[in-house]
């Protein structure tokens, strides 16, 4: 071990040659396994003080490299004694240089005049020329790089994930080969990661076909992955069937939101009436979603055949199967609705699940189930019976939010409105803050974005429920323009309408156009066959409603291509 004051006398006096013989004899002491732990100790110490010196003297060079200036005769010999330490240093430069060069973030004129700097050091002649002697070879690799990069930065990791791959394929140098090696095993995690994520929701909302296509892209990468080998395997029987074009009109048929607690929507109050003649009860839906099922039927997306610019496009099916349409119009919760049996709202369940809540009125505890609402018995039904939906398809959900939406007041005047129901109801009011509003929508959001990834289709009812045809444009004009500053920060862009009550505008010049210039390219009505009609931007579809009346006299709707009405009216209603 030396006397400190030599070691700093020697950086002092820029003796680097001195210093350099120090800094050998202490290292040699520090591995000597013959002296005792604390003399090595000590001495490495020692070494890591003139190590620690010469490394931040190194850096400050290769920044004067950098910045394009001259090194001077003291920086020359200092790299030339120092270069057991100093070497390393310098060669992770030149290679970060190299890649800034391949990725073309330094000119080949500066990078050549920095190789110049450091060749004149003899020690650093055999590091500098290969780099040298791969110009040419680095210039040739540059557009490829460039474009992983860019697909990178655009976040198409299969593009940049293949591009990376295919440069491991060519002679690269190996400062630029190390590179390509590390982008592409950072670029690879990435794709399997986020193929992984997405194949997998796929999978749990039934996307078969979506699942596959993604699965196939992925594979060219991964093809001997077990998971992906055994995801494929396992929808094969789903997806492996016939694919043909129907390019007919397309069956719809509708509903109100259903009654999921029989005994309060016939309690025999003034609501049960209204309750029988227009909607239908749980076990009512599951007895036509399996008569839907028997007659091969299939459910579609209630925007799957349109294009951008509202052209009807012709959609692909399995052979052998009918596509169909569900919606549930008037798609709102409410306290009145509530008096007549439905879920009370829809809430996320601790697994991002939509739930159903019901209030027991006599214990007044809250069950929030999946089972207490349309929703959780139509996605119950496609898991059991995958075959039913085509890639997923669930309903179309055509919604009023005048009252609140999903069940949540947002606004003051949907506040207004849920107060105005709660009186008739001879409840007290609901006060909210604007904090609670404002958590509301939040949770409307979140809502809305998991029934999309679950494969609904989110569309208006109008913002009031109007009736557009007896409706003068102004009111109109004034409910669209709600729907677009109220509605469309919560649930995004729709591009479906269903009027009220199936009461539609066919050759009405003026209400069309509000209505297609609000956005809208579907524009859905009444009617007892299935019936589309392409207008300009838009196409028009006619949809069957089902509820109490037309299960008791199916022939008014001919009911009987999709179900047997008898077997599906329930022994609970009045």
């Amino acid at each position: 071990m030396h006397d400190s004051n030599i070691y700093l006398k020697a950086i002092e006096e820029k003796d680097y040659q001195h210093l350099m013989e120090l800094y050998s004899s202490t290292r040699d002491v520090a591995f000597d396994n013959t002296k005792s732990k604390a003399v090595r100790e000590a001495n490495l110490s020692e070494m890591h003080i003139i190590e620690t010196h010469i490394k931040d003297k190194t850096l400050a060079i290769i920044k004067q490299v950098k910045e394009g200036k001259s090194l001077s005769a003291e920086d020359k010999n200092f790299l030339s004694i120092t270069g057991i330490i100093s070497t390393e240093l310098i060669i992770e430069f030149l290679e970060g240089q190299a890649i800034e060069f391949v990725k073309d973030n330094i000119t080949e004129s500066v990078f050549v005049e920095q190789l110049n700097v450091l060749q004149k050091i003899d020690r650093f002649q055999s590091v500098v020329k290969p780099i040298f002697d791969s110009l040419e070879t680095i210039k040739l690799v540059q557009d490829d790089v460039k474009k992983a990069e860019q697909f990178a930065s655009e976040r198409n990791w299969p593009m940049a994930y293949k591009l990376w791959n295919n440069l491991l394929l060519e002679e690269v140098p190996l400062t630029v080969r190390k590179y390509v090696e590390r982008r592409k095993g950072e670029i690879a995690q990435i794709v399997y990661d986020e193929y992984h994520h997405i194949i997998s929701q796929y999978l749990e909302n039934g996307r078969y076909y979506t699942a596959k296509k993604a699965l196939t892209e992925v594979m060219v990468f991964f093809p001997d992955d077990p998971e992906f080998l055994s995801w494929y395997s396992q929808i094969s029987s789903v997806t492996d069937s016939v694919q043909v074009s129907w390019n007919q009109a397309i069956e719809h048929i509708t509903m109100r939101p259903i009654i999921v607690d029989p005994a309060r929507a016939f309690d025999n109050d003034i609501y049960a009436k209204q309750a029988d003649s227009l909607m239908i009860t749980a076990d009512e839906f599951k007895s036509i979603l399996n008569q839907l099922l028997t007659n091969d039927y299939i459910l579609v997306s209630g925007d799957s055949f349109i294009s951008e610019k509202g052209t009807y496009t012709p959609i692909i099916i399995p052979e052998g199967k009918k596509p169909l349409i569900l919606v549930f119009e008037s798609f709102a919760y409410s306290p009145l609705r509530a008096e007549s049996g439905t879920a009370e709202c829809l809430e996320l369940t601790d697994q991002n699940k939509i739930a159903g809540v019901l209030t027991d009125h006599n214990t007044g505890s809250r069950a929030v189930l999946e089972a207490n609402s349309e929703i959780g018995i139509l996605n119950a039904f496609c898991q059991e019976h995958p075959e039913f939906s085509y890639d997923g398809a669930k309903a179309t959900l055509a919604i009023t939010a005048n009252r609140g939406i999903f069940g949540h007041v947002y606004s003051q005047a949907s506040l207004n409105n849920w107060n105005n129901e709660r009186q008739q109801l001879q409840l007290d009011p609901i006060e909210l803050s604007q904090e609670e509003l404002i958590s509301n929508q939040a949770k409307i959001k979140k809502i809305a974005e998991e029934l999309r990834i679950e494969g609904y289709t989110l569309a208006s009812n109008t913002w009031g429920g109007i009736n557009i045809p007896n409706s003068n444009l102004g009111v109109i004009a004034q409910d669209l323009k709600k729907w677009q500053d109220e509605v469309e920060p919560l649930l995004g862009k729709v591009r479906v309408l269903h009027y009220p009550n199936g009461d539609h505008v066919l050759s009405d010049h003026s209400r069309l156009s509000l209505l297609t210039d609000a956005g809208f390219r579907i524009l859905s009505g009444y009617g007892d066959k299935a019936y589309m009609v392409s207008g300009k931007g838009h196409v028009h579809t006619d949809k069957v409603y089902v509820g109490g009346d037309e299960l008791r006299r199916p022939q008014r709707q001919k009911l009987g291509r999709f179900f047997d009405a008898d077997k599906v009216l329930s022994s609970l209603r009045p």
